[in-house]
C-alpha cells in the first residue's frame, strides 16, 4: 500500500441550520422524548444551563430523577421534563458520542431550545455560550460533580416488582468475539434458519443451537456474562424483544453464582429494580435480568450494536411455544 498513490484529500466542511426546538416559557415546563437509534455508540445529552428530570425509561414511567447529562446506551429511550426557569433565550442542546470500549470515535453535535414570550423573537435572539452553563465536555464526559443518570435507581413509578420467589428457570449466557467479525452467545453463532421461524413447526430454526425454549407463564432469570476467552472485553446494550425484564443487578469482573438465589443481597435487587427492555451488559462484567414468560412467541435476545446484528449476536428465544 502506497499512500502517495491516493489522491489528494478533497473532503470540505459543509454546515447547516440546526434544529431548533420551540419551549413556550409561559407553560412553564418542556417534555422531549430522547432515543439512541445509533448504530455504533453510546450517546451523552445535556441542556445548557438547566436540569432534565428523567420520568420514564423504555416508555414506562419510573421513579423521578434530576440529572445535567443523560446517558442512552443504544436502543434505549428516556422521557425528559425540563423547567423553563431561564430567562427567554436559545440554549444549545447538546449531544456527543461516548467513548465505550472498542467505540472510541467522538461525534459532537447541537440542537437549540429556543424561549419565546410575547417580547422575543426566537430567530433574533441570541445563543446563551457560557462555560459555567455547559455541563459536559466535547467527548460527553460529564464536567466535575454534575449530576448524571444512575440507571440502577430506575425504578417503576407504580411500584412493579419483580416475583420474590426463586426463578422457575435460570439461564447463563456467555457473550464472546471468536473472530474478527464474530461474536457468539454461549458458544454458538447466530445462523440464519432457511424457513422463517414465525412459519411454524417447518423452520430448522426451533432445531438450532441458538433457540432455547422456555416454559410459558414462569419466572425467568438470565445471567449474560463477558466470557474469559472473548478476543475483546467491550460491553453490549443487550435487548429482549416481546417483553420487559426487571434488571436485578450488574458489575464489573466475574457473577461466580448459579443463580440469583445464591448471590449476595448486595448485589441483587428485589425490591424495586428497574423495570425495561435494554440493559447494558459492562465491559468484563455482568448484568442479570429476571422477566415473566407471559407472552408466547419466538423472541430475539440481542445486542443493539450495529454489525453484531449483522453478523448475528442473536439469541432466538422461544420464550413459550404456542
Amino acid at each position: 500500500f502506497n499512500i502517495s498513490s491516493l489522491p489528494p484529500e478533497s473532503c470540505t466542511n459543509t454546515t447547516s441550520e440546526l434544529l431548533t426546538i420551540p419551549a413556550n416559557n409561559t407553560q412553564g415546563w418542556l417534555a422531549l422524548n430522547l432515543v439512541n437509534a445509533g448504530s455504533v455508540s453510546k450517546l451523552a445529552v445535556s441542556l445548557d444551563a438547566h436540569s432534565m428530570y428523567v420520568y420514564a425509561s423504555d416508555g414506562l414511567f419510573v421513579t423521578l430523577q434530576e440529572v445535567k447529562v443523560l446517558y442512552l446506551a443504544l436502543g434505549q429511550r428516556y422521557s425528559v421534563m425540563i423547567k423553563l426557569d431561564q430567562s427567554p433565550r436559545n440554549y444549545f442542546l447538546r449531544f456527543a458520542t461516548y467513548p465505550v470500549g472498542d467505540m472510541q470515535q467522538v461525534l459532537e453535535g447541537q440542537a437549540i431550545i429556543s424561549y419565546i414570550d410575547s417580547t422575543a423573537n426566537s430567530t433574533s435572539m441570541s445563543v446563551a455560550n457560557e462555560p459555567a452553563s455547559v455541563w459536559m465536555l466535547k467527548n460527553g464526559s460529564a464536567k466535575g460533580d454534575v449530576a448524571t443518570l444512575n440507571p440502577s435507581l430506575l425504578s417503576p413509578f407504580d411500584g412493579n416488582k419483580p416475583p420474590a420467589n426463586a426463578a422457575n428457570l435460570t439461564k447463563s449466557f456467555a457473550i464472546s468475539q471468536t473472530g474478527v467479525t464474530e461474536w457468539v452467545i454461549d458458544g454458538s453463532p447466530f445462523v440464519e434458519p432457511k424457513t422463517p421461524i414465525l412459519l411454524g413447526s417447518a423452520s430448522d430454526g426451533w432445531q438450532a443451537n441458538t433457540t432455547v425454549y422456555m416454559p410459558f407463564n414462569s419466572t425467568i432469570d438470565v445471567i449474560m456474562t463477558i466470557a474469559t476467552d472473548s478476543m475483546d472485553t467491550m460491553g453490549h446494550p443487550m435487548h429482549l424483544h416481546g417483553h420487559k425484564f426487571w434488571v436485578l443487578g450488574s458489575g464489573e469482573g466475574p457473577f461466580p453464582y448459579s443463580s440469583v438465589a445464591e448471590a449476595p443481597q448486595s448485589s441483587i435487587n428485589l425490591q424495586n429494580p428497574p423495570y425495561r427492555d435494554t440493559a447494558e451488559l459492562p465491559p468484563s462484567g455482568w448484568v442479570v435480568i429476571r422477566y415473566v414468560s407471559d407472552n408466547p412467541g419466538a423472541w430475539l435476545l440481542h445486542c443493539h450494536l450495529q454489525w453484531h446484528l449483522v453478523v448475528r449476536i442473536l439469541l432466538s428465544s422461544q420464550l413459550s411455544r404456542w
